[in-house]
Formats: C-alpha cells, sequence, structure tokens
C-alpha cells in the first residue's frame, strides 16, 4: 500500500513539474514579444523592467525553494512524534510512516529542483544570451565621456589620477603629454620675457579657455580663474605643473574636483605660432575627477632606488662596478615628483670628476622615475635610432639635490615660483636621509657614484613571461579567458629597461572590437635580487591600469576581447631596443617573423590588432 502511494506521489509531482516546465517554455517563447499594456502603469508606479523569463525562472526557483522547506518540517514533525511515542507501538509507527513520505518527499523534490534548475538554465541561456544562475548578470561596460585620450590619445600620464581619493589639499595637478605643447595654448598671453632659457620671469597664469579646474558640484562656469592658478613646465613642453594659489578643498568635508581640457583649444607645437590640433583619441577632450581630503601633505619624498647600482652589478663579473657607457642613469622616488624639480639645470646633476655631464634629465613613468639621458651619440642601435653615452672608463658621480627653503622648520616653503631643487608635488622638499625631519636640510641632497667601460651593451631585451597567461595546448593557443575586470596587465622583461620607453605608445591595451571610453596607463618597475647580500635591481615590470574590462553577454556577436601590445618603441637601459619577434617560446624564421602569444607567424599583427608595424602581442578575453 505504501509503494502504491509512493508512485502516486511521484506521478503526481512528475506531472505538476512537466506542466510547469510547459508552461514556462510557452511563456520564455512569447513572453519577450507580448505587449500587455504596462508601459503607462509602469510609468506611473515603477514596474520592475527585468526579462519577464528571468522572473518567472526566478518564481519556479522559489517555489520549489518553499516546498523543500516545507518537506524538511515535515521530517521534523516525524522526528518529534517519534520522540514523544514514548515507546507506543502505533504512535511510532505513525511517525515512522510521516518520517518516509518526508524524506521521499525531500528527495524528490531537491531532485525536481536539480532538473528544474537545469533546464531553466539551459532555456535562459538559448533565448537571452546568457545564464543568469551560473555565471551572474554581465558587468555593464564602463563607458566614459572624454577619457580614451589618457593612452590612447596625447595623454601619457597625469596626477592626481582619475578617481583618486583622500589626495591632500595642497596637492599640485601634473599632466603629462606625449608631444610638446604649444605654450600659448595652456598659459594665458605666454610670454618668455626675451629669455627662453630662463623661465623665472615668464607669464605664468592659466589658459581657462584650454584647461579648467573646478568642484564637479559645480560647473566649468565657477572654475579657478586665470590668474589663481600658476602654471611651470619643462624644456621639452612636455610635462605642466597646474599649481593652485589656494588649497583646493575644505579643511571640514572631502570636495570632488574635475579637470577638463577642451579639444578645440589645445595645440602641438609644430613649429608653427599656431601649432597642430592635439590627437585625443576617439573624444574631443578630456577629463577627469579626484578628491580632496581634510588634510596637507607635508611628508617629504625621498629616494627608494636608483641605476647603475654602485654596489655590485647585476651581471657578471657581479665583483665589477663598471658599466657600459651607453647606460642611462635612472632615479625611482617613493611618490609623485614635481617634473619642474628636476629639470631645472642645477637640481639634479651628473659629473665625471668635477665636470658635468652634458645631457637631460625627464621625470617619467608617472612622475615617480628620473631619467639622465647623455648629450653624446655614439652610434644607433638595431632599430636605427640614435644611441647616447657617458664618458668611457670614468667615474661618473650622481648627486639629487633637494630645494632649498626660506624657513628649515617648514619643508612646504621654497624659494620663488621655480624650486630651487627636487619637491614633490605637494611642495614638499627631498628628504635624502629618509628621517622624521622635514626636507630641505643640508645633509639631505642623495648622492651616488659608479664607473663606465670602453665597452657599449647591443644586447636587446626581450619578454619572458606576462599576465594574464593565455590558455596553452599542444596544437592550439587560446586568449585568456574570465580575466577579472580589474586586472592589471603585466609584461616581465628579461633585464632592466629605460623608464622614459615604457610609456603608453610601446606597452598599450586596446579592446577588440573596440569601443568607446577605454583608457589605460602604464607603470614601470624594478625588480630586484639578493647579490652578495645587497638588494640590486635586476629586471623591469611593466604594468597597464586601464578602465574596467567589458564582458559581453553569452552568446553575443562579436564577443568583446581585448588585445595588449608590445612595440619595438620599448627599450632597454642600454638603449636597445626591443625586437618583437623576441617574445616567450617564438623561435621566429624569416618567412614568420612576428610574435604573437608566444606563437611565430607571418603577420605584423596579432589577429586582427587594429595597429600597423611590427608588434608581440598578448591577447586576452573575456
Amino acid at each position: 500500500m505504501l509503494g502504491v502511494n509512493i508512485k502516486k506521489k511521484v506521478t503526481v509531482i512528475s506531472a505538476i513539474s512537466v506542466v510547469i516546465l510547459v508552461i514556462f517554455y510557452f511563456s520564455i517563447a512569447h513572453a519577450g514579444t507580448l505587449d500587455v499594456g504596462l508601459e503607462p502603469v509602469n510609468a506611473g508606479i515603477g514596474l520592475g523592467s527585468d526579462d519577464i523569463r528571468v522572473v518567472i525562472a526566478r518564481v519556479i526557483n522559489i517555489a520549489l525553494s518553499l516546498l523543500g522547506v516545507i518537506a524538511l518540517l515535515i521530517v521534523l514533525y516525524g522526528g518529534f512524534l517519534w520522540m514523544m511515542a514514548k515507546g507506543d507501538a502505533t504512535e511510532i509507527e505513525k511517525a515512522r510512516g510521516v518520517l518516509v513520505n518526508g524524506a521521499i518527499g525531500l528527495a524528490i523534490i531537491l531532485s525536481a529542483w536539480g532538473i528544474t534548475l537545469f533546464i531553466l538554465n539551459a532555456l535562459v541561456d538559448a533565448t537571452t544570451g546568457r545564464n543568469e544562475f551560473n555565471l551572474g548578470t554581465p558587468p555593464v561596460p564602463t563607458f566614459c565621456n572624454n577619457c580614451s585620450s589618457l593612452g590612447r590619445g596625447i595623454i601619457d600620464s597625469h596626477y592626481p589620477t582619475r578617481e583618486q581619493n583622500e589626495v591632500p589639499r595642497n596637492t599640485n595637478i601634473m599632466i603629462q603629454f606625449k608631444y610638446p605643447i604649444l605654450l600659448t595654448s595652456i598659459i594665458e598671453d605666454y610670454d618668455d620675457g626675451d629669455d627662453p632659457a630662463d623661465p623665472s620671469d615668464d607669464t605664468t597664469n592659466l589658459n581657462t579657455d584650454t584647461l579648467k579646474i573646478y568642484q564637479t558640484s559645480q560647473s566649468g562656469d565657477q572654475a579657478l580663474a586665470s590668474n589663481k592658478v600658476v602654471v611651470r613646465f619643462t624644456p621639452d613642453k612636455r610635462s605642466f605643473v597646474f599649481d593652485p594659489v589656494e588649497l583646493l578643498g575644505s579643511a571640514s568635508v572631502p570636495i570632488n574636483y574635475t579637470v577638463e581640457i577642451f579639444g578645440d583649444d589645445l595645440r602641438v607645437d609644430d613649429g608653427t605660432s599656431e601649432g597642430r590640433a592635439a590627437d585625443f583619441g576617439n573624444d574631443n577632450g578630456y577629463d577627469w575627477t579626484f578628491t580632496t581630503s581634510t588634510i596637507l601633505d607635508t611628508t617629504p619624498p625621498i629616494v627608494e632606488n636608483f641605476y647603475p647600482s654602485p654596489a655590485v652589478r647585476p651581471t657578471p663579473p657581479f665583483s665589477s662596478s663598471q658599466y657600459e657607457r651607453n647606460v642611462l642613469i635612472t632615479v625611482n622616488f617613493n611618490e609623485a615628483i614635481d617634473p619642474t624639480t628636476i629639470t631645472r639645470v642645477g637640481n639634479m646633476t651628473v659629473e665625471n670628476v668635477d665636470v658635468s655631464i652634458a645631457g637631460a634629465w625627464h621625470l617619467v613613468n608617472n612622475f615617480q622615475s628620473a631619467e639622465f639621458i647623455p648629450a653624446l651619440e655614439c652610434g644607433t642601435n638595431s632599430c636605427s635610432e640614435k644611441v647616447y653615452c657617458l664618458p668611457a672608463s670614468a667615474s661618473i658621480n650622481v648627486e639629487v639635490k633637494t630645494a632649498r627653503l626660506v624657513n628649515p622648520e617648514d619643508s612646504t616653503s621654497s624659494l620663488g615660483v621655480w624650486p630651487t631643487g627636487v619637491m614633490d608635488a605637494a611642495s614638499n622638499a627631498l628628504n635624502g636621509l629618509g628621517n622624521s625631519l622635514p626636507g630641505g636640510q643640508a645633509d639631505d641632497n642623495v648622492g651616488f657614484n659608479f664607473s663606465t667601460s670602453a665597452d657599449m651593451d647591443t644586447t636587446p631585451p626581450t619578454i619572458w613571461s606576462y599576465e594574464p597567461i593565455p590558455t596553452w595546448s599542444e596544437i592550439l593557443r587560446h586568449p585568456a579567458e574570465n580575466v577579472p575586470a580589474d586586472k592589471d596587465v603585466i609584461v616581465y622583461w628579461s633585464e632592466i629597461m629605460s623608464a622614459s620607453s615604457l610609456n603608453t605608445d610601446s606597452v598599450r591595451v586596446r579592446p577588440l572590437p573596440d569601443h568607446q571610453g577605454m583608457w589605460y596607463q602604464t607603470i614601470s618597475g624594478f625588480v630586484t635580487e639578493n647579490i652578495g647580500g645587497v638588494q640590486v635591481p635586476t629586471k623591469s615590470t611593466a604594468t597597464l591600469k586601464h578602465a574596467k574590462f567589458y564582458r559581453a553577454d553569452i552568446g553575443a556577436t562579436p564577443q568583446q576581447g581585448y588585445v595588449a601590445n608590445v612595440t619595438s618603441q620599448a627599450r632597454d637601459v642600454y638603449q636597445n631596443c626591443f625586437i618583437p619577434a623576441d617574445g616567450p617560446v617564438c623561435n621566429p624564421t624569416s618567412a614568420l617573423p612576428s610574435c604573437c602569444n608566444g606563437l611565430a607567424q607571418s603577420g605584423l599583427t596579432c589577429g586582427a590588432a587594429p595597429w600597423s608595424g611590427p608588434t608581440g602581442t598578448v591577447p586576452i578575453g573575456p
């Protein structure tokens, strides 16, 4: 009799499940196109906007979950009856029947739930292009107006960074462009005072037709006035510092600020009085926001590390401190530095004994690395680029000087508009000792030395790894899949690289197919190793920060992918250009000269990457 009852129950539950699934199938087949006249109602009461098919799936899911709870309560009830039976055979048999039926019902419900969920997943995936139950709703693409020219257009980097929080109120705003900028398009009525070599008497008022700084809650009409922002620039006219006369923000609450650059007014210095229009990529301008804190930055910067190392050479022979004469000098700081304090003559010196070595310092790597390029030409590299050398067989002395202060107790007060030594973005003078005292003291200068040989290093750099790692197989190589939306793209180099060459032109990432709102920036770093008890830089990394990756809906055409790309513009610290076909496990031939994902190929681009010229690309996918 019990078996007959169970069969009846199974038959009833199965029939109900089939009816539910049939109803659901016809619902999702037709509900998407059915007009039930709810638009006017929705406008008044705000009905949910989810797909009706997904809503029905959720209702069925909830109903089966409720049945499972009821079955569990029945089992608990049977256990309670058994405990209260007190040995009565009739009550025990009654309790056993309740437990058996409850357990069977629970098993059937769980099975029905599993089968139904599987079918719902398949139907939703087939009819909507996504699987809500297993994968979750795909993230909304991060589109932004006027942002793609960071990396993709004329802007290489800026500080504060996009959406940066807790920015001290005394922080200067800094922008590095890829090309020299016509000064009149940045500085109002620019006048060099008849002495281009001496910027101390130049005009410094901001041209607010080109760039505006204002509280985001307000509008551009309420931006800082032209005479409320002092503008400084580096000799190459690529890096600009915007120093507000008054403190930004508030001492009581955080304030959000917008910096807006207008594409129609920014001009590139092409040797003419008018200049040429700046390339803003997909946009006609650029803007970004950051949020100030309520405090001031009074912490001085320090030198984090430098290269060449005076202690030991990172390549054999390790005991020698001599470096080939075509080496570049790099000084890395622990925070963003004012570029005009690096490039001002006398603030950072390179000497052979007591004789100054001609050349120029450049602040790169998001304003945290200073690189010295000598002026003496000494040959060309494999890319037919000029190579510059230090004196041969010489003792090289490098000194990084701190800014002189009006008041030694106040590390933020420098002499004049153009600082007399190295200072950070908040105008704190360098603290060479790295102690708790303010910078700007007599012993806060940082110096190091090394020796050069009469030889030149001509070995090109290679890439030994990268992230995300593509999926490898013996025959096919596929893009990396399910990459987190905010994952950095990292390139690991075989040796120390030139920080100025690892920029948004040489290491980059692009959407494939392309979409608006993709920005990125390239950051370089040292990898150090313990050699003879000393941590010595031996390799470099290049890290790509970027707008969040977007994963298209499952089944959508085309699927969204991304391609990371390294070009021959990347050079090592000896100025040897990267040869793209030298990628990991590539083994190129004359017929297959290019490297794509470690696989030699005939084309110069990887897949359908939208660039021409030699490339070593790392495709990644959603």
